[in-house]
């Protein structure tokens, strides 16, 4: 009695152990695609009529494991599905995943966001004369198209002073508003070229989703090349074979001399 008491003790501390070790279960385990659920995609193939099916599918499936899954550490099954159908079968994303989604949206807008020109700083700094200073940055050339802008908005500016002072005085109002009008218009072009700078979101995803390792290079024919030819420095020559130089001065051959044909002689 006392043994059997001493086994169900055993056994249900060793229970509590385990159960204290993986509690609580939704954090400890990893649940596949049949308990936590997932996404399953169907796709066809198209392949000529005379294709192995077989080896096409595998070399497709080999494919898409290299582009979606290559370090092999995403739960991705992808499962042939007769002669030209593939299936795809995901799971959906924990917690943790989410939180990271939601985390790289909020940084993606924030860097976005920040590289855009906000129009009242803008119009701030060109009142103050110093656009070109706070938003010129490295680029050159953005620098310059910041130059003009505020040398659009002072003659603007100007134009608008003058036409005050015509009101006032009595002068020539018509020329002042046409000149008025014209600097407003050349304002508002180069004030259209800079509140376009800044980052495209769907571009800067693109670019992100690069890969880091470079692609091969290859000929007409489909066979990988020497990139060194590709990525050589300027001062080394080229690989391609040159003719050598030929010399000018040389004396040419001269033509070959064609048979002359006789008439024949008529008999006397």
């Amino acid at each position: 009695m006392n043994r059997l008491a001493l086994q169900v003790s055993l056994i249900v501390v060793m229970t509590a152990g385990l159960m204290w070790s993986v509690w609580p279960l939704n954090k400890s385990l990893r649940l596949g695609k049949d308990l936590r659920g997932g996404v399953s995609l169907v796709y066809s193939v198209k392949m000529p009529a005379n294709a192995n099916s077989e080896a096409v599918l595998k070399q497709v499936i080999d494919v898409l494991k290299q582009r979606v899954n290559p370090t092999g550490v995403l739960d991705i099954s992808f499962v042939p599905q007769g002669r030209d159908r593939i299936e795809v079968v995901m799971p959906l994303p924990g917690d943790d995943i989410r939180q990271k989604q939601v985390s790289f949206r909020q940084a993606l807008a924030d860097l976005v966001k920040r590289s855009a020109i906000d129009s009242g700083d803008l119009n701030q700094s060109l009142a103050a004369g110093n656009a070109a200073d706070r938003f010129g940055g490295t680029d050159a050339a953005f620098k310059e198209k910041i130059t003009k802008l505020q040398a659009a908005f002072n003659e603007s500016k100007n134009a608008r002073a003058a036409l005050d002072a015509a009101t006032k005085s009595g002068g020539d109002v018509s020329a002042a508003e046409n000149t008025l009008a014209k600097a407003d218009i050349a304002l508002e072009s180069q004030m259209t070229g800079v509140a376009t700078k800044g980052l495209n979101e769907a571009r800067l995803l693109r670019v992100l989703a690069l890969d880091k390792n470079p692609r091969p290079m290859r000929d007409a024919a489909g066979a990988a090349c020497d990139t060194a030819f590709f990525l050589r420095p300027p001062s080394q020559p080229s690989p391609r074979t040159t003719l050598p130089p030929q010399n000018k001065h040389a004396p040419r051959p001269a033509p070959a001399s064609r048979p002359r044909s006789r008439p024949p002689r008529r008999a006397g």
